[in-house]
């Protein structure tokens, strides 16, 4: 959303497009594009106004979408929000964590440095991120496992409850 005042360098920064970015994850992402130079459409199911402010003050232009993107319709709220513009890079994180060990370490830490290494990776070009040794051998056993025995245990994963310990 250029006017006359914007000047030629500010009129090409990159777009970068990151859901979830009201907490978590997808904020610290929206904050290293905005610290990088890029511009952001920001969405969330949540309010947006603190971070948006926050991303501004990096000296990122914000354009915010607060809707359900589970939703079709919120889905194209974000769609016409872009509009025309090119996307530079898109982070697509919404969603809410449901484990409970997880939520039991050190969150500020944690979604700093995974936001960290996705962003990283992303930019080198890794077409995978797995950090952490654990991680690194799920990611091995899921190389040599068969596509239906992983598609049963992402249900078995997926169901309802699963996630209590």
């Amino acid at each position: 959303m250029t006017d006359l005042s914007t000047t030629a360098a500010e009129a090409v920064r990159p777009l970068a497009v990151v859901t979830g970015a009201s907490s978590g994850i997808g904020y610290e992402l929206a904050r290293l594009f905005a610290e990088e130079g890029h511009d952001l459409v920001v969405a969330a199911d949540r309010p947006l106004a603190e971070a948006v402010q926050t991303f501004e003050s990096l000296g990122a232009r914000v354009d915010a979408v607060q809707a359900d993107l589970a939703t079709e319709r919120g889905v194209q709220s974000l769609y016409a929000c872009i509009g025309s513009r090119p996307v530079d890079a898109l982070a697509a994180n919404a969603g809410h964590g449901l484990g409970h060990a997880f939520l039991d370490q050190d969150f500020d830490e944690i979604r700093s440095k995974v936001a960290k290494i996705g962003y990283e990776a992303m930019k080198r070009g890794d077409g995978d991120v797995v950090a952490g040794m654990g991680n690194k051998l799920q990611a091995a056993m899921a190389a040599v496992t068969t596509e239906s025995a992983l598609a049963e245990m992402h249900r078995k994963q997926a169901e309802p409850g699963s996630g209590k310990g």
